[in-house]
């Protein structure tokens, strides 16, 4: 009896003890809910057949390296999708991307520029394989669902904590940025996009508050996911820049190299040139890829017009409000930078331009902060 009585004591206890943590955290417990329903449901669903998948083509690349790996390789019209994502990248018209991750991850030295110089990912998936014995292709998709899934928590504590947004508002960039066009084309692919957004929104944070520790891993760790993440040393170096103070522009310009250094490194040590981009073409020397010529022709420049519009689509309407934080202020320089390193290096426009989202969804978050503001003052004047 004595025991009994004891442990309803204990149970009671610790069903208290829980109840606090509940309530304590009651909006972190339905963020996570409401973000983990919607990686699901704006991402993860497109895998489980292909008439809802986004953006499937059937593509027979002229590759050997992938035909050697994948000799099945944009020929699974007919045949049924394996619900483990072992063959719905195939039909993607990421699946060029995505057979070399692949291959990495099984074998780190067998690729081609530019995927080779991005080690940081398909060892991370080599690691989850090896640990839960599963494929690669899911071990790539539980990666993605963890980092989107962290990348969507800390930018809810960046818009929270950095920005004073409410925890309305900040909730609401969350639900932005995981149905963004980049996390959404993305996600459930063996893609890294998703990783190249979680060092994103690590990076601003170190940025905005001016952590040096932080900027140092996850530039670097950025740069070995996705090289357009170099940008972070001109956004250290904006944030920093103190020209009287010599000593402390020296140190920060010194810590503002280090993904700049880490850009160099890694593909000085793989083999290729400095700054070599997109498909082996080394800057230095001129040898600039042809998509150049997209700049000087109509339909060219309409194209990219358009890209960058569906990238985020009305939220670039935020930029009007860039004069209301200094930050803005500093950092907008980036827009630009990334849309024409994009237009000059890269294929696709959209997913490259999904690491903008911690200025972009921001800016655009100021006209609910400002509606909320009036709504609470007329609501009080009323009363």
């Amino acid at each position: 009896m004595i025991v009994k009585i004891q442990r309803l004591k204990l149970f009671k206890v610790m069903s208290n003890r829980i109840k606090a943590i509940v309530n304590q955290n009651k909006y972190w417990i339905l963020v996570s809910i409401t973000y983990l329903t919607l990686i699901y449901s704006a991402s993860l669903h497109y895998a489980y057949g292909k008439e809802r998948t986004i953006d499937l083509a059937y593509f027979v690349w002229e590759e050997e390296v992938l035909e050697e790996y994948y000799s099945d390789l944009g020929s699974l019209k007919e045949q049924q999708i394996d619900y483990n994502w072992r063959n719905i990248w195939k039909l993607s018209s990421f699946c060029w991307d995505c057979g070399y991750y692949l291959i990495q991850s099984n074998d780190i030295s067998n690729s081609i520029p530019p995927y080779k110089y991005r080690i940081l990912p398909p060892l991370i998936v080599k690691t989850i394989s090896s640990i839960l014995q599963i494929s690669a292709e899911m071990s790539f998709v539980l990666m993605n669902i963890i980092v989107i899934f962290l990348a969507a928590i800390f930018f809810n504590i960046y818009l929270l904590k950095d920005f004073r947004f409410s925890k309305m508002v900040s909730f609401i960039g969350g639900i932005l940025f995981i149905t963004s066009v980049s996390v959404t084309r993305t996600l459930p692919f063996p893609m890294l996009d998703p990783i190249s957004m979680f060092f994103t929104i690590l990076i601003f944070i170190s940025v905005i508050r001016r952590n040096p520790y932080l900027f140092i891993f996850s530039s670097l760790a950025g740069v070995l996911s996705k090289e357009i993440l170099v940008i972070s040393a001109l956004m250290w170096f904006l944030e920093t820049v103190q020209l009287s103070d010599k000593t402390k522009l020296f140190k920060n310009v010194m810590i503002s190299m280090i993904p700049i250094i880490g850009f160099v490194s890694i593909r000085i040590a793989l083999g290729g040139s400095a700054f070599e981009v997109e498909y082996g073409h080394n800057i230095l020397k001129g040898e600039f890829p042809g998509l150049w010529k997209r700049l000087i022709d109509p339909w060219g420049l309409f194209y990219i017009a358009r890209m960058v519009f569906l990238s985020f689509s009305f939220l670039w309407f935020g930029i009007v409000n860039v004069g209301k934080n200094s930050f803005f202020k500093r950092q907008i320089i980036l827009i630009p930078i990334i849309i024409l390193a994009t237009a000059l290096f890269s294929w696709r426009i959209t997913r490259p331009l999904g690491i903008l989202f911690p200025i972009v969804i921001p800016m655009f978050l100021m006209f609910f902060e400002g509606y909320t503001k009036t709504t609470r003052k007329n609501a009080t004047i009323e009363s």
